[in-house]
């Protein structure tokens, strides 16, 4: 779905919320990884403990596959909201999915899994787990200023869903490495289930992604917004406001620095005179917020 220069409608997108899927999940369940992993698919109707049953001896199942993403984005997403608890206000949570699904509608992967949610603590930051768990905190969205912020920071974290970052730093983490030469096909998959879930969360929530894919991941959402119909000077702005203000803001996405310089660069190589025609809709992201304008 593209933007007009002014405004646009969402007709009949599914704008069925992460954070809405979850407020019905047990969020402090103890156990195993497989556990959270058969609760969340249960609940969000994707497949339940998809790890185990890959099959194969242990140094097939470590070579991760793009089918397994679900569930490792399903216990990212556990993780994510367990620890910060989920935003109630469901107007909110649907308000940014639809931005997000209209955003990954011009993304490289437009018919993906997509889910999105607020997660419920004054952090700013912002969470993708494989295959489309996209979290978003309440003090990010606190931080903004109109839709093109908002569009901005969702396409950064489309892009990475897009270029399955996340199943890559888990296959070349080192985190599968000592499951390779288990002897127990079962037994192994049990441990790359656990490993696999465990890398993928300590990369996602404390870790972050290398400078090399949160640089391609900016580029990428530069190109998204243009072809959404969104100002992308909309995310330099709120990058740049991240760079100069709290030290912690967005923590888990390092070289702050050197992604503004990148993001104008290629705002400047690709948002020409020709197409300068993006939208912020300030108005209406402050409306489904629930602030008032200032104007």
């Amino acid at each position: 779905m593209r933007l007009t220069k002014t405004c646009f409608k969402w007709m009949s997108l599914p704008a069925i919320s992460l954070a809405g899927v979850l407020l019905a999940v047990p969020l402090n369940m103890g156990g195993c990884a497989g556990d959270v992993m058969r609760a969340t698919g249960g609940a969000i109707g994707g497949t339940e403990g998809a790890l185990l049953t890959a099959g194969g001896t242990a140094a097939d199942a470590a070579a991760l596959s793009e089918r397994q993403e679900d569930g490792l984005g399903q216990s990212v997403a556990i993780a994510i909201t367990s620890q910060f608890g989920v935003v109630s206000n469901e107007a909110l949570n649907r308000y940014v999915t639809l931005v997000g699904l209209t955003v990954a509608s011009s993304s490289k992967r437009p018919d993906g899994n997509y889910l999105f949610g607020v997660v419920n603590t004054p952090q700013i930051n912002a969470f993708s787990g494989p295959n489309g768990y996209i979290l978003i905190t309440r003090g990010a969205i606190e931080a903004m200023q109109d839709e093109s912020e908002l569009a901005g920071v969702l396409a950064h974290e489309i892009a990475h869903v897009a270029n399955h970052d996340g199943l890559e730093a888990v296959r070349t983490g080192g985190y599968l490495a000592a499951f390779q030469q288990a002897g127990s096909a079962v037994s192994s998959e049990l441990a790359l289930l656990n490993a696999a879930t465990d890398g993928a969360i300590e990369v996602i929530t404390k870790k972050g992604y290398g400078q090399p894919q949160e640089f391609k991941a900016d580029k990428d959402a530069v190109k998204i917004l243009i072809a959404a119909g969104y100002d992308p000077n909309g995310f330099k702005r709120f990058l740049e406001r991240m760079n100069s203000g709290a030290s912690g803001s967005l923590s888990t996405h390092p070289g702050k620095e050197k992604r503004v310089a990148l993001v104008s660069k290629e705002i400047d190589e690709r948002f020409t005179a020709k197409n300068r025609t993006g939208v912020t809709l300030k108005d209406r992201f402050l409306k489904n917020v629930g602030r008032k304008s200032t104007r």
